[in-house]
């Protein structure tokens, strides 16, 4: 298996974070590393899911963490934010297209360290256009 510098967990509400893992490898292929992904269902309670986040952590806590969220505020970020450390990072708001992103950085052995975390998610957000304006 390719040992890459960090490694990615998806976290969201329900089931979008399952939904953006799947479009990852539909539109990148297959992943050597798995995509790890963790939705907070309906009902569940902070601990388990807690425990769920923990649990994708400790498979991949040699290397670094980039953890992508779906919003400011919610459950997933708010539980993925207690196990911040050096090596554990956090983006939250996190569309298809910045996930793509860094998983195509990642894959091409590009080190979390070196990315440039704030520009990137500032290139992302030149993606979302409202689209009557350009017609």
């Amino acid at each position: 298996m390719t040992q890459y510098d960090y490694d990615i967990i998806i976290a969201s509400h329900g089931s979008m974070a399952k939904g953006m893992a799947q479009s990852i490898e539909m539109i990148l292929g297959e992943q050597e590393s798995p995509i790890h992904y963790v939705g907070f269902e309906l009902n569940e309670s902070l601990e388990s899911f807690n425990e769920r986040i923990t649990n994708e952590i400790q498979k991949i806590k040699e290397k670094n963490v980039l953890i992508l969220t779906d919003i400011i505020g919610g459950t997933p970020t708010n539980v993925s934010l207690q196990h911040v450390d050096s090596n554990i990072h956090i983006v939250s708001g996190v569309h298809l297209a910045l996930a793509l992103d860094l998983f195509v950085r990642r894959n091409n052995f590009d080190s979390l360290t070196d990315l440039d975390i704030v520009s990137i998610i500032e290139e992302s957000k030149k993606g979302i256009l409202y689209l009557n304006d350009l017609i």
